[in-house]
């Protein structure tokens, strides 16, 4: 959550002149961050899930394979 908090940090910054290679570090650290902080917060959130309810947790990342999938 830090690295993104950062990341967020260094885009409050921007100006109207900023070009979109200033803005890359930033978009790096920016998605770097939510990928660290997004997968454990997935399994906190899912720990405790009974065996006959997990098809709910999994039912996002299971539409969200398939989106990619159909996309060309």
């Amino acid at each position: 959550m830090l690295v993104a908090s950062t990341a967020m940090l260094w885009f409050s910054t921007i100006q109207s002149g900023t070009t979109y290679l200033a803005l890359l570090p930033g978009t790096f650290a920016l998605a770097f961050g939510f990928a660290l902080s997004f997968i454990p917060l997935t399994l906190t959130a899912v720990n405790k899930v009974q065996a006959q309810d997990s098809w709910l947790p999994a039912t996002p990342q299971r539409f969200s394979s398939q989106e990619r999938a159909q996309i060309p």
